[in-house]
């Protein structure tokens, strides 16, 4: 209490379950998909373990004992990554004054390997998009020549390309949330960019666009 860091023990009598309910609705700072994402993480490992348990009776050795019981089943990076939405939860506890300290302390995470890329050669990519049905070949070429991810993939407009400079700007991103499309800015400021289009993509792009224009008159006039 002299040193101002005294936290009533009576604020931590809350359950995991509550408070991570509490913390997740006011997870205004996350995207959606990362807060569905986390949402499920929750409901799926943390809350059938610790749900019923008071925040000020989780030790360290709990936690290492939850983590151990991820390792056994899931891959190291998705420990890694289910283990940060439980430690963000606590953190917030602290945050909130619901404890003096988070017990995720002292936990060792399991070793992540890294895995080999493998890129597709220009015939493969190819191939691959004539695999495709017709419509859907132009987003297979903006994820292999421009290197997009999926959700930017699926958030690119139509305003968003120049085709007369033969350039198009990564803003957005789009996704499929709880039964719902979203669109939301891109993850971070680095992602937000500027890219230059080779010459058969953006004619490419242009058909695509001059054949949905066609199929919607003839189908507004039919």
């Amino acid at each position: 209490m002299s040193r101002g860091i005294h936290v009533d023990p009576r604020a931590g009598k809350i359950t995991y379950e509550k408070w991570s309910a509490q913390y997740f609705a006011g997870a205004l700072h996350k995207r959606p998909t990362t807060l569905a994402r986390d949402k499920i993480v929750n409901e799926k490992h943390f809350v059938p373990t610790i749900g019923k348990r008071p925040l000020s009776s989780l030790t360290p050795l709990d936690i290492r004992r939850i983590v151990e019981g991820l390792a056994e089943h899931l891959a190291p990076a998705t420990v890694r990554t289910d283990y940060g939405v439980l430690r963000a939860v606590l953190s917030a506890a602290v945050d909130a004054d619901l404890l003096a300290v988070s017990p995720c302390r002292g936990v060792n995470l399991p070793a992540q390997a890294r895995k080999e890329i493998r890129f597709l050669s220009a015939d493969e990519l190819e191939r691959l998009a004539r695999e495709m049905p017709e419509a859907y070949r132009p987003m297979v070429y903006l994820a292999g020549v421009l290197g997009l991810r999926w959700s930017e993939v699926a958030g690119l407009r139509v305003g968003r390309i120049d085709f007369a400079r033969k350039r198009l700007e990564i803003s957005e991103t789009c996704a499929e949330v709880d039964g719902k499309i979203v669109f939301a800015d891109v993850k971070t400021r680095s992602s937000r960019r500027t890219l230059n289009v080779p010459t058969f993509v953006i004619d490419m792009l242009s058909e695509h666009l001059a054949v949905g224009r066609h199929r919607s008159r003839t189908h507004l006039y039919s």
